[in-house]
């Protein structure tokens, strides 16, 4: 939900920013006070959902170590898919101008929440996939089946989605 409500503020806010003819650095400045703002709002809710469970980490210096170095490409590799999917919009408001820039960034940011929310139709799928090839017992009829009817019902959400916006 508090994905959806990003996406939603964030883009919103892009397009009366474009349609106001604002600079590329205004829209810049709201794309970062937004997801501060939104950043304020995850860990409000990771808070409430946490009180009064007891947290105490207990970790050796080896778990520290791992971890860090785990976290340290983690992060690297967010970056670079967040400098690769975002790079497009820096051309497209160098290039065009920031009206433009507003509604492309909306409809790209749109598909993008499109396709994550007709992907979650097929994850439940992984975990039984999972289980068959440690098995060895690729494609029964069953799962076939199975994997048909979420390729279907992801086909839907996408499709009906995307006619919804046209």
């Amino acid at each position: 939900v508090l994905n959806t409500l990003q996406t939603l503020g964030l883009n919103i806010g892009l397009v009366w920013l474009a349609q106001r003819d604002s600079r590329l650095t205004d829209l810049m400045i709201w794309y970062a006070c937004a997801s501060i703002i939104m950043l304020v709002f995850h860990g409000a809710s990771a808070v409430s959902l946490l009180r009064g469970v007891p947290l105490r980490p207990r970790m050796s210096i080896e778990k520290t170590v791992a971890l860090a170095k785990y976290s340290g490409g983690s992060w690297g590799s967010s970056l670079g898919s967040v400098i690769f999917s975002h790079f497009d919009k820096v051309l497209v408001g160098a290039v065009l101008g920031p009206a433009s820039l507003g509604i492309y960034g909306f409809f790209t940011s749109v598909c993008a929440q499109i396709n994550a929310i007709s992907a979650m139709a097929v994850q439940p799928l992984l975990p039984a996939l999972s289980l068959m090839l440690g098995k060895e017992t690729m494609f029964t009829t069953n799962m076939l089946a199975e994997v048909k009817k979420a390729v279907g019902l992801n086909c839907l959400i996408a499709l009906s989605s995307g006619a919804a916006l046209i």
